[in-house]
Protein backbone atom coordinates (compact mmCIF):
# COMPACT_ATOMS: atom_id res chain seq x y z
CA UNK A 1 0.00 0.00 0.00
CA UNK A 2 2.80 2.59 0.72
CA UNK A 3 4.40 1.81 -2.79
CA UNK A 4 0.86 2.41 -4.15
CA UNK A 5 0.31 5.65 -2.37
CA UNK A 6 3.19 7.12 -3.57
CA UNK A 7 2.87 6.18 -7.56
CA UNK A 8 -0.78 7.99 -6.76
CA UNK A 9 0.99 11.19 -5.90
CA UNK A 10 4.27 11.13 -7.39
CA UNK A 11 2.55 11.78 -10.51
CA UNK A 12 2.20 15.35 -9.70
CA UNK A 13 5.50 16.82 -9.79
CA UNK A 14 5.97 18.92 -12.47
CA UNK A 15 2.16 19.82 -12.39
CA UNK A 16 1.95 23.32 -10.80
CA UNK A 17 5.72 24.15 -12.06
CA UNK A 18 4.38 26.53 -14.55
CA UNK A 19 1.81 28.04 -11.70
CA UNK A 20 4.75 28.18 -9.39
CA UNK A 21 7.27 29.84 -11.14
CA UNK A 22 4.70 32.79 -12.43
CA UNK A 23 4.53 34.05 -8.96
CA UNK A 24 7.90 34.77 -9.06
CA UNK A 25 9.15 38.26 -10.00
CA UNK A 26 10.34 39.06 -13.33
CA UNK A 27 11.81 42.07 -12.69
CA UNK A 28 15.66 42.66 -12.40
CA UNK A 29 16.30 38.62 -12.29
CA UNK A 30 19.53 37.19 -13.00
CA UNK A 31 19.57 35.71 -16.44
CA UNK A 32 20.77 32.22 -15.26
CA UNK A 33 17.51 32.43 -13.16
CA UNK A 34 15.03 33.18 -16.02
CA UNK A 35 16.52 30.56 -17.91
CA UNK A 36 16.09 28.27 -15.39
CA UNK A 37 12.71 29.07 -14.89
CA UNK A 38 12.16 28.30 -18.87
CA UNK A 39 13.47 24.70 -18.22
CA UNK A 40 11.42 23.78 -15.32
CA UNK A 41 8.33 25.15 -16.61
CA UNK A 42 9.05 22.78 -19.82
CA UNK A 43 10.20 20.18 -17.17
CA UNK A 44 13.82 19.95 -18.37
CA UNK A 45 14.92 18.78 -15.01
CA UNK A 46 18.46 17.62 -15.70
CA UNK A 47 19.30 20.57 -17.83
CA UNK A 48 17.97 23.00 -14.87
CA UNK A 49 19.92 21.27 -12.32
CA UNK A 50 22.76 21.18 -14.58
CA UNK A 51 23.11 25.01 -14.96
CA UNK A 52 21.73 26.18 -11.54
CA UNK A 53 23.83 24.13 -9.55
CA UNK A 54 27.60 25.46 -10.49
CA UNK A 55 25.85 28.36 -8.92
CA UNK A 56 24.51 27.32 -5.96
CA UNK A 57 27.38 29.29 -3.72
CA UNK A 58 26.55 32.77 -5.45
CA UNK A 59 23.09 32.57 -5.19
CA UNK A 60 22.01 30.62 -2.44
CA UNK A 61 19.68 32.32 -0.18
CA UNK A 62 17.27 33.79 -3.29
CA UNK A 63 14.34 31.99 -2.41
CA UNK A 64 13.55 32.02 -6.26
CA UNK A 65 17.17 30.90 -7.40
CA UNK A 66 16.37 27.72 -4.07
CA UNK A 67 12.70 27.37 -4.91
CA UNK A 68 13.57 26.45 -8.98
CA UNK A 69 17.30 24.81 -8.13
CA UNK A 70 15.14 22.57 -5.59
CA UNK A 71 12.21 21.94 -7.64
CA UNK A 72 14.86 20.59 -10.55
CA UNK A 73 16.34 18.57 -7.98
CA UNK A 74 13.05 16.79 -6.67
CA UNK A 75 11.55 15.72 -10.24
CA UNK A 76 15.36 14.75 -11.40
CA UNK A 77 14.85 11.90 -8.51
CA UNK A 78 17.46 13.98 -5.90
CA UNK A 79 14.88 14.28 -3.53
CA UNK A 80 17.14 14.45 -0.49
CA UNK A 81 19.66 16.88 -1.83
CA UNK A 82 16.32 18.75 -2.72
CA UNK A 83 15.00 19.30 0.68
CA UNK A 84 17.35 21.46 2.16
CA UNK A 85 17.62 23.60 -1.06
CA UNK A 86 13.95 23.98 -0.32
CA UNK A 87 14.05 24.16 3.41
CA UNK A 88 16.61 26.92 3.05
CA UNK A 89 14.09 28.76 0.65
CA UNK A 90 11.14 28.71 2.55
CA UNK A 91 13.38 29.62 5.43
CA UNK A 92 14.31 33.09 3.71
CA UNK A 93 11.09 33.51 2.71
CA UNK A 94 8.32 31.73 4.86
CA UNK A 95 5.01 32.72 2.86
CA UNK A 96 6.58 31.59 -0.17
CA UNK A 97 3.64 28.32 -0.21
CA UNK A 98 5.38 27.39 -4.18
CA UNK A 99 8.25 26.12 -2.26
CA UNK A 100 6.88 25.16 0.94
CA UNK A 101 4.66 22.38 -1.29
CA UNK A 102 7.82 20.94 -3.37
CA UNK A 103 9.67 20.59 -0.02
CA UNK A 104 6.33 18.87 1.54
CA UNK A 105 6.54 16.49 -1.79
CA UNK A 106 10.13 15.54 -0.90
CA UNK A 107 9.98 14.68 2.12
CA UNK A 108 7.41 12.75 1.06
CA UNK A 109 9.92 11.01 -1.39
CA UNK A 110 12.50 10.23 0.72
CA UNK A 111 9.78 8.75 3.88
CA UNK A 112 10.16 11.73 6.25
CA UNK A 113 6.40 11.78 6.68
CA UNK A 114 5.74 13.78 9.73
CA UNK A 115 7.49 16.58 8.45
CA UNK A 116 5.63 15.97 5.21
CA UNK A 117 2.70 16.22 7.12
CA UNK A 118 2.91 18.81 8.98
CA UNK A 119 4.05 21.02 5.55
CA UNK A 120 0.71 19.57 3.93
CA UNK A 121 -1.22 20.84 6.56
CA UNK A 122 0.13 24.09 7.00
CA UNK A 123 -0.77 24.86 3.35
CA UNK A 124 -4.17 23.95 4.03
CA UNK A 125 -4.35 26.53 6.66
CA UNK A 126 -2.21 29.38 5.51
CA UNK A 127 -4.14 29.01 1.91
CA UNK A 128 -6.80 26.91 1.95
CA UNK A 129 -7.82 28.31 -2.07
CA UNK A 130 -4.22 26.98 -2.73
CA UNK A 131 -4.07 24.97 -6.25
CA UNK A 132 -2.75 22.13 -4.80
CA UNK A 133 -5.67 21.67 -1.96
CA UNK A 134 -6.84 18.13 -4.63
CA UNK A 135 -2.82 16.89 -4.60
CA UNK A 136 -2.36 17.52 -0.29
CA UNK A 137 -5.48 15.76 0.16
CA UNK A 138 -4.21 12.10 -1.93
CA UNK A 139 -0.47 13.06 -0.44
CA UNK A 140 -2.20 13.37 3.29
CA UNK A 141 -3.99 10.25 2.48
CA UNK A 142 -0.93 8.43 1.05
CA UNK A 143 0.80 9.92 4.34
CA UNK A 144 -1.86 7.60 6.51
CA UNK A 145 -1.76 4.69 4.28
CA UNK A 146 1.94 4.73 4.41
CA UNK A 147 1.93 5.06 8.11
CA UNK A 148 0.39 2.16 9.14
CA UNK A 149 3.53 0.21 7.30
CA UNK A 150 6.27 2.20 9.88
CA UNK A 151 4.50 0.99 13.06
CA UNK A 152 4.81 -1.59 14.64
CA UNK A 153 3.12 -4.88 13.81
CA UNK A 154 2.82 -8.27 14.93
CA UNK A 155 0.91 -10.89 13.46
CA UNK A 156 0.62 -15.15 13.56
CA UNK A 157 -0.91 -17.65 11.79
CA UNK A 158 -1.45 -21.55 11.59
CA UNK A 159 -2.44 -23.31 8.31
CA UNK A 160 -3.98 -26.79 7.33
CA UNK A 161 -3.41 -28.34 3.93
CA UNK A 162 -3.78 -31.56 2.18
CA UNK A 163 -2.93 -33.04 -1.21
CA UNK A 164 -1.73 -35.68 -3.83
CA UNK A 165 1.70 -35.77 -4.64
CA UNK A 166 2.57 -38.43 -7.56
CA UNK A 167 6.47 -38.40 -6.60
CA UNK A 168 6.31 -37.91 -2.91
CA UNK A 169 10.63 -38.64 -2.44
CA UNK A 170 11.56 -37.21 -5.60
CA UNK A 171 12.64 -40.53 -7.13
CA UNK A 172 13.41 -42.37 -9.93
CA UNK A 173 11.04 -44.35 -11.92
CA UNK A 174 13.23 -46.67 -12.97
CA UNK A 175 13.29 -49.91 -10.50
CA UNK A 176 16.59 -51.06 -11.56
CA UNK A 177 20.49 -48.69 -12.28
CA UNK A 178 23.05 -50.32 -14.23
CA UNK A 179 22.16 -53.68 -13.63
CA UNK A 180 21.38 -53.72 -9.79
CA UNK A 181 17.73 -53.25 -8.38
CA UNK A 182 16.84 -50.28 -6.02
CA UNK A 183 15.75 -49.87 -3.14
CA UNK A 184 11.81 -49.43 -2.50
CA UNK A 185 12.34 -46.02 -1.27
CA UNK A 186 14.49 -45.22 -3.71
CA UNK A 187 11.66 -45.60 -6.24
CA UNK A 188 9.15 -42.85 -6.81
CA UNK A 189 6.30 -43.68 -4.57
CA UNK A 190 2.95 -41.36 -4.65
CA UNK A 191 1.05 -40.57 -2.15
CA UNK A 192 -1.36 -38.20 -0.43
CA UNK A 193 -0.66 -35.75 1.92
CA UNK A 194 -1.45 -33.49 5.17
CA UNK A 195 0.34 -30.40 5.88
CA UNK A 196 0.42 -28.38 9.22
CA UNK A 197 2.01 -25.07 10.01
CA UNK A 198 2.42 -21.89 11.89
CA UNK A 199 4.16 -18.72 12.28
CA UNK A 200 5.08 -15.26 13.16
CA UNK A 201 5.73 -12.10 11.71
CA UNK A 202 6.85 -8.71 13.65
CA UNK A 203 7.64 -5.62 11.52
CA UNK A 204 9.68 -2.98 13.82
CA UNK A 205 10.30 0.51 12.17
CA UNK A 206 13.92 1.86 13.82
CA UNK A 207 13.35 5.35 12.10
CA UNK A 208 10.92 6.57 9.22
CA UNK A 209 14.47 5.21 6.86
CA UNK A 210 15.06 1.81 8.68
CA UNK A 211 13.08 -0.83 9.04
CA UNK A 212 13.51 -4.45 11.16
CA UNK A 213 11.31 -7.18 10.29
CA UNK A 214 11.91 -10.82 11.42
CA UNK A 215 9.50 -13.96 10.87
CA UNK A 216 9.65 -18.31 12.36
CA UNK A 217 7.86 -20.79 10.78
CA UNK A 218 7.07 -24.23 11.49
CA UNK A 219 5.64 -26.90 8.97
CA UNK A 220 4.86 -30.78 9.23
CA UNK A 221 3.77 -32.90 6.33
CA UNK A 222 2.77 -36.31 6.42
CA UNK A 223 2.58 -38.93 3.41
CA UNK A 224 -0.17 -41.51 3.55
CA UNK A 225 2.27 -43.82 1.76
CA UNK A 226 5.45 -41.95 2.28
CA UNK A 227 6.28 -41.80 5.31
CA UNK A 228 9.70 -41.83 5.14
CA UNK A 229 10.02 -38.83 3.72
CA UNK A 230 7.79 -36.97 6.24
CA UNK A 231 8.82 -33.75 6.70
CA UNK A 232 9.37 -31.48 9.68
CA UNK A 233 10.74 -28.34 9.15
CA UNK A 234 11.70 -24.72 11.10
CA UNK A 235 13.15 -21.26 9.80
CA UNK A 236 13.91 -18.21 11.13
CA UNK A 237 14.60 -14.80 9.08
CA UNK A 238 15.91 -11.49 10.03
CA UNK A 239 15.80 -8.30 7.54
CA UNK A 240 17.16 -4.88 7.30
CA UNK A 241 15.62 -2.41 5.38
CA UNK A 242 16.98 1.11 4.36
CA UNK A 243 14.82 3.56 2.03
CA UNK A 244 16.47 5.52 -0.25
CA UNK A 245 16.09 8.35 -2.64
CA UNK A 246 16.13 5.72 -5.37
CA UNK A 247 14.62 2.60 -3.32
CA UNK A 248 15.60 0.46 -0.60
CA UNK A 249 18.47 -1.65 0.68
CA UNK A 250 18.49 -4.60 2.56
CA UNK A 251 20.51 -7.54 4.34
CA UNK A 252 18.64 -10.92 5.40
CA UNK A 253 19.48 -13.77 7.28
CA UNK A 254 17.74 -17.16 6.74
CA UNK A 255 18.47 -20.47 8.78
CA UNK A 256 16.17 -23.57 7.76
CA UNK A 257 16.46 -26.93 10.03
CA UNK A 258 14.58 -29.83 8.26
CA UNK A 259 13.75 -33.35 9.18
CA UNK A 260 12.85 -36.50 7.39
CA UNK A 261 11.13 -39.05 8.89
CA UNK A 262 11.78 -37.52 12.40
CA UNK A 263 15.60 -37.48 11.81
CA UNK A 264 17.93 -34.63 11.02
CA UNK A 265 18.23 -34.36 7.47
CA UNK A 266 19.59 -30.82 6.49
CA UNK A 267 20.34 -27.16 7.92
CA UNK A 268 20.47 -24.35 5.98
CA UNK A 269 22.01 -20.62 6.55
CA UNK A 270 21.40 -18.35 4.20
CA UNK A 271 22.93 -14.27 4.08
CA UNK A 272 21.78 -11.94 1.54
CA UNK A 273 22.28 -8.47 0.51
CA UNK A 274 20.76 -6.57 -1.96
CA UNK A 275 18.95 -3.52 -3.35
CA UNK A 276 15.63 -2.17 -5.41
CA UNK A 277 16.59 0.59 -7.98
CA UNK A 278 13.35 2.42 -8.94
CA UNK A 279 14.00 2.55 -12.81
CA UNK A 280 10.13 4.36 -12.50
CA UNK A 281 7.42 4.71 -10.69
CA UNK A 282 6.04 0.94 -12.09
CA UNK A 283 9.84 -0.74 -12.63
CA UNK A 284 11.94 -2.02 -10.30
CA UNK A 285 15.31 -3.25 -10.98
CA UNK A 286 16.60 -6.16 -7.92
CA UNK A 287 20.27 -6.83 -7.32
CA UNK A 288 20.98 -9.48 -4.80
CA UNK A 289 24.42 -11.18 -3.53
CA UNK A 290 23.18 -14.51 -1.88
CA UNK A 291 25.89 -16.36 0.65
CA UNK A 292 25.05 -20.06 1.97
CA UNK A 293 26.43 -22.87 4.06
CA UNK A 294 24.83 -26.41 3.29
CA UNK A 295 25.05 -28.94 6.05
CA UNK A 296 23.72 -32.97 5.83
CA UNK A 297 23.61 -35.34 8.55
CA UNK A 298 26.52 -37.34 8.33
CA UNK A 299 25.43 -40.27 5.87
CA UNK A 300 24.75 -37.19 3.92
CA UNK A 301 28.15 -35.52 4.62
CA UNK A 302 29.29 -35.61 1.16
CA UNK A 303 26.75 -32.56 -0.08
CA UNK A 304 27.93 -30.10 2.17
CA UNK A 305 29.34 -27.57 0.60
CA UNK A 306 29.53 -23.45 0.40
CA UNK A 307 27.69 -20.98 -2.17
CA UNK A 308 27.71 -17.80 -3.38
CA UNK A 309 25.50 -16.59 -5.95
CA UNK A 310 23.91 -13.22 -7.50
CA UNK A 311 20.70 -13.00 -9.01
CA UNK A 312 19.71 -9.85 -11.16
CA UNK A 313 15.35 -8.76 -11.67
CA UNK A 314 13.67 -6.77 -13.57
CA UNK A 315 10.02 -6.22 -11.63
CA UNK A 316 7.36 -4.36 -12.87
CA UNK A 317 4.14 -3.01 -10.66
CA UNK A 318 1.15 -2.40 -11.70
CA UNK A 319 -1.06 0.55 -11.01
CA UNK A 320 -2.68 -1.05 -7.91
CA UNK A 321 0.74 -1.97 -6.82
CA UNK A 322 -0.17 -5.53 -5.40
CA UNK A 323 -0.09 -7.12 -9.34
CA UNK A 324 3.13 -7.27 -10.54
CA UNK A 325 5.55 -9.43 -13.35
CA UNK A 326 9.18 -10.27 -12.48
CA UNK A 327 11.95 -11.69 -14.44
CA UNK A 328 14.88 -13.06 -12.41
CA UNK A 329 18.20 -14.36 -13.90
CA UNK A 330 20.84 -16.33 -11.48
CA UNK A 331 24.33 -17.77 -11.38
CA UNK A 332 25.64 -19.57 -8.34
CA UNK A 333 28.59 -21.63 -7.49
CA UNK A 334 28.47 -24.42 -4.79
CA UNK A 335 31.95 -25.69 -3.63
CA UNK A 336 31.35 -28.60 -1.79
CA UNK A 337 33.68 -28.89 1.60
CA UNK A 338 34.99 -32.41 0.99
CA UNK A 339 37.76 -32.26 -1.82
CA UNK A 340 36.42 -35.91 -2.63
CA UNK A 341 32.79 -34.70 -3.25
CA UNK A 342 31.17 -34.64 -6.40
CA UNK A 343 28.63 -32.56 -5.66
CA UNK A 344 30.70 -28.96 -6.98
CA UNK A 345 28.95 -27.12 -9.30
CA UNK A 346 27.56 -24.06 -11.06
CA UNK A 347 24.15 -23.06 -10.89
CA UNK A 348 21.98 -21.42 -13.97
CA UNK A 349 18.69 -20.30 -13.46
CA UNK A 350 15.91 -18.13 -15.20
CA UNK A 351 12.71 -17.06 -13.19
CA UNK A 352 9.22 -15.88 -13.87
CA UNK A 353 6.95 -14.72 -11.67
CA UNK A 354 3.37 -12.97 -12.06
CA UNK A 355 0.61 -12.26 -9.67
CA UNK A 356 -2.89 -10.64 -10.47
CA UNK A 357 -5.72 -9.70 -8.76
CA UNK A 358 -9.19 -11.03 -9.83
CA UNK A 359 -11.38 -8.94 -7.88
CA UNK A 360 -10.38 -7.77 -3.95
CA UNK A 361 -11.02 -10.48 -2.40
CA UNK A 362 -8.59 -12.97 -4.96
CA UNK A 363 -5.96 -13.30 -6.96
CA UNK A 364 -3.80 -15.61 -8.99
CA UNK A 365 0.02 -16.51 -9.11
CA UNK A 366 2.24 -18.06 -11.76
CA UNK A 367 5.76 -18.95 -11.04
CA UNK A 368 8.13 -20.49 -13.53
CA UNK A 369 11.48 -21.61 -12.83
CA UNK A 370 14.48 -23.30 -14.67
CA UNK A 371 17.74 -24.40 -13.59
CA UNK A 372 20.64 -25.60 -15.14
CA UNK A 373 23.20 -27.36 -13.11
CA UNK A 374 26.56 -28.69 -14.31
CA UNK A 375 28.87 -30.45 -11.53
CA UNK A 376 32.80 -30.08 -11.55
CA UNK A 377 34.63 -32.99 -13.24
CA UNK A 378 36.86 -33.33 -10.76
CA UNK A 379 34.93 -36.02 -9.22
CA UNK A 380 32.51 -38.23 -11.36
CA UNK A 381 29.00 -39.88 -10.73
CA UNK A 382 29.66 -43.39 -11.55
CA UNK A 383 32.07 -42.57 -14.43
CA UNK A 384 30.22 -39.71 -15.61
CA UNK A 385 30.33 -35.85 -15.71
CA UNK A 386 27.05 -35.28 -14.15
CA UNK A 387 24.69 -32.50 -15.64
CA UNK A 388 20.78 -31.76 -14.72
CA UNK A 389 17.92 -29.77 -15.77
CA UNK A 390 15.61 -28.63 -13.83
CA UNK A 391 12.02 -27.23 -14.79
CA UNK A 392 9.09 -26.13 -12.57
CA UNK A 393 5.77 -24.52 -12.97
CA UNK A 394 3.29 -23.80 -9.31
CA UNK A 395 -0.12 -21.96 -10.37
CA UNK A 396 -2.28 -20.81 -7.26
CA UNK A 397 -5.54 -19.39 -6.34
CA UNK A 398 -6.11 -17.38 -3.71
CA UNK A 399 -9.36 -16.58 -1.83
CA UNK A 400 -9.24 -13.81 0.67
CA UNK A 401 -11.66 -13.39 3.58
CA UNK A 402 -12.59 -16.94 3.14
CA UNK A 403 -16.06 -17.12 5.60
CA UNK A 404 -14.57 -14.64 7.55
CA UNK A 405 -11.94 -11.52 7.55
CA UNK A 406 -9.42 -13.67 8.82
CA UNK A 407 -9.37 -16.84 6.63
CA UNK A 408 -7.79 -18.02 3.42
CA UNK A 409 -8.31 -21.12 1.16
CA UNK A 410 -5.49 -21.78 -1.96
CA UNK A 411 -5.37 -24.18 -4.27
CA UNK A 412 -2.22 -24.73 -6.09
CA UNK A 413 -0.36 -26.83 -8.95
CA UNK A 414 2.90 -27.93 -8.82
CA UNK A 415 4.87 -29.62 -12.42
CA UNK A 416 8.18 -30.85 -11.89
CA UNK A 417 10.52 -32.00 -14.15
CA UNK A 418 14.41 -33.10 -13.33
CA UNK A 419 16.40 -34.19 -16.16
CA UNK A 420 19.97 -35.86 -15.87
CA UNK A 421 22.50 -37.81 -17.70
CA UNK A 422 22.74 -39.92 -15.30
CA UNK A 423 19.44 -41.71 -15.12
CA UNK A 424 19.04 -42.49 -11.44
CA UNK A 425 18.73 -38.41 -10.86
CA UNK A 426 16.04 -38.13 -12.88
CA UNK A 427 12.46 -37.77 -12.40
CA UNK A 428 9.02 -36.01 -12.42
CA UNK A 429 6.15 -35.35 -10.37
CA UNK A 430 3.12 -33.69 -9.73
CA UNK A 431 1.55 -31.77 -6.96
CA UNK A 432 -1.71 -30.41 -6.19
CA UNK A 433 -3.40 -29.75 -2.70
CA UNK A 434 -5.46 -27.07 -1.02
CA UNK A 435 -4.09 -25.02 2.39
CA UNK A 436 -6.76 -23.48 4.67
CA UNK A 437 -4.66 -20.42 6.80
CA UNK A 438 -5.92 -18.22 9.48
CA UNK A 439 -4.11 -14.99 10.51
CA UNK A 440 -3.91 -13.13 13.79
CA UNK A 441 -3.11 -9.24 14.52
Amino acid sequence: MHDAGKRLVLGIKGVFCLFSCALLSADETPLIINKAKELVTLGNWSQAVNILLPQELEYAGNPEFDFLLGTALRNNKQSSIAVQVLQRAIDTQPNFNAARFQLACALYEVGDYQRAKFHFELLQQLEPSNPWQMSISRYLQAISIAGRAYQPYLSSYVSLGAGYDSNANAATSDSSFLGFTLATDTVEVDSSFALLAGGVFLSYPLDPYWKLTTSANISTRSNTHAHFVDANRADLSINIDRITDFGRVYSRLTGFYTQLDSRFNHRRGIFDLGTDYNLSSQIVLNLNAQLQNKRFHKSLEVRDANSIGMTLGLIYRYANDFDQTAINLGAFQDDADLTTSPYSNQQYQFQLFSRHSISDRSFWQIQALAIQVDYDDDNLFFGEQREDERYMLSASYHLLEFTSPKWQLSVQLDLIDNRSNIAIYAYDKTQIGFNLKRTFD
